[in-house]
């Protein structure tokens, strides 16, 4: 998907957003229960349509196996999908191909957990400079949600001194040295 695509994704989701709103504020209760019941009559219709054409796509083999596969990797389509519960990949599916797809710190993060209700644990390992955690948490959470918003959340685990797991910070290194420094002086 080009960039384009995506966001024009976002442009027409923000856009929904804001319609359902505005329909939530519509002041006669009458015309906000229509208004509801038309939505909850097209989302029903578009889902069992889309159910229709997976099921038919599914029943082709090989071949509908791969169109699948087209589908899951296309933002539009597999966002669609998700909303129907309709995806062909389960949740640690999808994040540990959100994670394969994280530039240069992906090999650094592993997907540790996901209970039956969907928040997700992550451990970030390898050496990242203290600075530059936030930084990282933040874009590996935002590949996950991309990948997997029906996750119930997402929890990074780093060392606690600050940077991630198996980091030695510089402190800690300057620290070392001088406690052998001190102890070779004695």
């Amino acid at each position: 998907m080009s960039q384009s695509d995506s966001g024009n994704l976002l442009e027409q989701m923000k856009q929904i957003e804001t319609l359902l709103q505005q329909a939530e504020s519509i002041a006669d209760p009458a015309a906000r229960e229509i208004t509801h019941n038309t939505i909850r009559a097209l989302m029903d219709l578009h889902g069992d349509g889309l159910s229709r054409i997976v099921d038919q796509v599914s029943e082709l083999g090989p071949a509908g196996q791969s169109a699948m596969e087209a589908m899951a990797q296309d933002d539009v389509v597999s966002s669609l999908l998700l909303v129907y519960n309709l995806h062909p990949h389960d949740l640690p599916t999808r994040v540990r191909t959100a994670i394969a797809k994280l530039p240069s710190h992906g090999k650094d993060v592993e997907l540790l957990d996901i209970p039956p209700e969907g928040s997700i644990r992550l451990a970030l390992h390898g050496h990242h400079c203290s600075s530059s955690i936030g930084t990282l948490k933040t874009t590996i959470e935002q590949s996950i949600l991309a990948a997997a918003p029906d996750a119930a959340g997402i929890q990074i685990e780093t060392d606690p001194a600050g940077g991630a797991a198996g980091f030695v910070s510089p402190e800690r290194v300057v620290a070392s040295a001088v406690r052998l420094t001190e102890g070779a002086n004695v």
